[in-house]
């Protein structure tokens, strides 16, 4: 890792590097050879409550293919503001001034980007509301 402060680099021959409160932004790919942590330790959180989401709610959620404009890749994945009406902590919003206003949940100068292991999480909360109406049924 290149450390801008000192003009050198960092680490260079592997091994674990620890950065805090760091954020990334990258216009493009990202591979990972290994694994991706996140931070879950129930001790270092409050105020947890289980997540209430319904059938009929999550049903709001609409697959889709697409390309971003200007790419000819087919992708699919989820589009930000049909998510925000379904479960917006799965939301962040960045500044993006190219943007303008087209209507609800598309402010003007607002890229909306996707947390999509939110949405990892709403599908275990559905699919334990399911597998308790196999149960008890």
């Amino acid at each position: 890792m290149y450390d801008l402060a000192s003009n050198a680099w960092a680490n260079r021959g592997g091994g674990p590097f620890t950065l805090t409160n760091v954020s990334a932004s990258f216009g493009g790919n990202i591979y990972i050879q290994a694994d991706i942590w996140a931070t879950s330790d129930r001790r270092l959180k409050e105020d947890i409550k289980e997540i209430e989401l319904t059938c009929e709610r999550y049903k709001d959620l609409k697959p889709v293919s697409y390309s971003y404009k200007n790419e000819a890749k087919k992708r699919v994945g989820l589009i930000a503001q049909d998510v925000m009406r379904v479960c917006s902590e799965a939301i962040t919003m960045i500044e993006n001034q190219n943007l303008k206003d087209e209507g609800e949940n598309s402010p003007e100068g607002v890229q909306l980007c996707l947390d999509y292991n939110a949405i990892t999480i709403l599908n275990v909360t559905i699919i334990k509301k399911l597998i308790n109406r196999i149960e008890n049924y």
